[in-house]
């Protein structure tokens, strides 16, 4: 018989605010886009790596 191996399954949802159009209908800067997409990549990196560490943790 095999050895067990631990699994585990995540689901995560991260939710940002992201600039849209203004009361005058102006579209968002790149400045304010470009701000919301870096927000969003951090999120994105901290989860991957936070998953990382977890799955380290359970195979040691």
């Amino acid at each position: 018989m095999l050895p067990p191996i631990p699994a585990l399954e995540l689901l995560v949802t991260l939710l940002r605010c992201a600039p849209t159009f203004t009361e005058t209908r102006c579209p968002p800067t790149c400045e304010e886009l470009g701000d919301a997409a870096q927000g969003i990549h951090i999120d994105m990196v901290t989860v991957d790596n936070a998953t990382k560490i977890l799955a380290e943790q359970m195979s040691a």
